[in-house]
């Protein structure tokens, strides 16, 4: 005999959840189209992150640059 203290808790239904199971039923394939929005956010502040380090780079270029022409005049 199984008791009802033996069975497996049932997993509380949860607002995700319940929008999970309701897009499931009308056939909306609503884990990808997060998924989609994530790896669209993610490739956006990559290229932030890129175009900023492009940015310091060419400044550490021409600061060089400039420091090499000012040292040769000595």
């Amino acid at each position: 005999m199984i008791n009802e203290s033996d069975a497996a808790p049932e997993t509380p239904d949860t607002r995700r959840s319940r929008m999970f199971e309701r897009a499931e039923a009308r056939n909306v394939p609503l884990r990808t189209i997060i998924v989609t929005i994530l790896v669209v956010a993610r490739v956006y502040l990559a290229a932030l992150v890129l175009y900023r380090l492009r940015n310091i780079l060419l400044i550490l270029l021409v600061g060089g640059f400039v420091a090499l022409l000012l040292n040769r005049c000595n």
